[in-house]
């Protein structure tokens, strides 16, 4: 019945009860649907059956009215689905457990994040050896293919310089991309425990190793009698000489920095995904950055220490910080080496001794031991304790009554299913 009909019918019923004089009780209106309703919302709020049920509500509301017009119907949820929504443990993590802090990441997700990484790499090396090449092959020697010019020019071609590192650099881009799409989010995990780039340890770090391979470069340079100083390549009044120290201070820093993203970082961190020993992410990864590495025996033989031992700094200060540090200070001594003493930056055309090996072992345990004690000494955090998801807990979803519960009554719990052990 529209609500005017029944609102006219009790109105005439009131007046004329009031005109006999007798005494009746008014006529309640049958009940209809506020959307049926053509009054104002503000005047159907006002109502009285309405208005009491707030009430109630508000007196009582876990209790609120199960009968009338504007009863309330009760949604209960599960309670299998209550604990796991507030079924949220504190996990302590290591770097290397770091994707573990992201509740959202499975243990496929690693993959897919590589593979994109992986696909956004070769587009973007394909676009900049298609951009830089082109150049090279022209100032190429036609008897000389175009790797060999690239590795033998290094020093002397900034656009060669610009291409060996700038195609390392492109990590950067690749990793970032795909981590933004699948994670593990924030994109800090990535950098330390604390989510972010510690930056007075990476200072720390870039000091430490300025001292340490400083003093490599001081012995090595003895060893020599200081016979090989001098500018073998271009001269300070070239523009190519200072184009290449431009690139030695801000393009192989971002080399390193992309290289540590991926071989400390994420190689790391998707072991440790799978598994929980820190040795498997530190030892892993070792081999694959080695291979990275186009270099001679012994420079192979360095280079898996130095992966080993920049996993290591990795897991013990719970972070890139002193990786990060390591490298770039191994690779600006390098490429100085080679700019001011003639040495062989990419050690390709002669061979290193056990001399030099030894003696890049000692910079680089010494390196390592500096920074672990320094960071002992300041306390940065090796781990950091997150709220995460219990993986223990199962979804179940809402389970209700719609009947029940337009009736204002409650559903009942589902049987709780028996445990199959544990």
């Amino acid at each position: 019945m529209p609500w005017s009909s029944s609102n006219t019918t009790a109105q005439s019923a009131e007046s004329t009860a009031s005109g006999s004089g007798s005494e009746q009780g008014p006529v309640q209106a049958a009940p209809v649907s506020p959307g049926d309703d053509p009054r104002p919302v503000s005047q159907l709020l006002a109502l009285p059956p309405l208005t009491d049920a707030i009430k109630q509500v508000s007196k009582n509301p876990e209790n609120p009215p199960a009968h009338g017009s504007y009863a309330v119907p009760v949604y209960n949820l599960d309670p299998s689905l209550t604990s796991d929504m507030s079924a949220s443990v504190e996990r302590t993590l290591p770097y290397h457990r770091l994707a573990f802090a992201d509740g959202r990441s499975r243990w496929f997700t690693p993959l897919l994040e590589g593979l994109v990484g992986l696909a956004i790499y070769v587009g973007l090396i394909t676009l900049f050896t298609v951009m830089t090449s082109i150049s090279l092959i022209i100032r190429a020697d036609k008897t000389t293919d175009f790797g060999t010019y690239i590795r033998d020019k290094v020093l002397d071609d900034p656009l060669a310089m610009f291409f060996i590192f700038g195609t390392v650099a492109l990590m950067f881009p690749a990793i970032r991309v795909a981590r933004l799409i699948f994670g593990p989010r924030p994109w800090g995990l990535v950098h330390s425990v604390q989510r972010r780039i510690r930056w007075s340890l990476l200072l720390t770090a870039l000091v430490v190793g300025a001292f340490c391979y400083g003093l490599y470069t001081l012995l090595t340079l003895m060893l020599d009698g200081f016979s090989s100083i001098g500018f073998h390549h271009k001269q300070p009044h070239e523009i190519a000489f200072w184009l290449n120290m431009v690139m030695l201070l801000v393009l192989v820093p971002l080399q390193c920095y992309a290289e540590e993203l991926i071989f400390r970082g994420y190689l790391m961190q998707t072991i440790g995904r799978w598994l929980k020993n820190p040795a498997w992410a530190i030892l892993l990864p070792a081999p694959l950055f080695m291979l990275a590495h186009d270099y001679d025996p012994w420079g192979q033989a360095s280079i898996v220490v130095m992966a080993v031992l920049a996993g290591f700094l990795c897991w013990y200060t719970g972070g890139l910080e002193a990786a990060i540090g390591m490298h770039v200070m191994n690779n600006i001594t390098t490429m100085a080496m080679g700019i001011f003493a003639n040495t062989d930056p990419l050690q390709m055309q002669s061979s290193g001794t056990p001399t030099d090996f030894a003696m890049v072992l000692a910079t680089e345990v010494l390196y390592t031991a500096a920074i672990c004690w320094f960071t002992h000494y300041r306390g940065y955090l090796r781990t950091a304790t997150f709220t995460v998801q219990d993986p223990k807990q199962s979804h179940a979803p809402v389970q209700f009554s719609p009947a029940q519960a337009s009736q204002g009554h409650s559903p009942q719990s589902p049987e709780q299913p028996k445990q199959q052990g544990k």
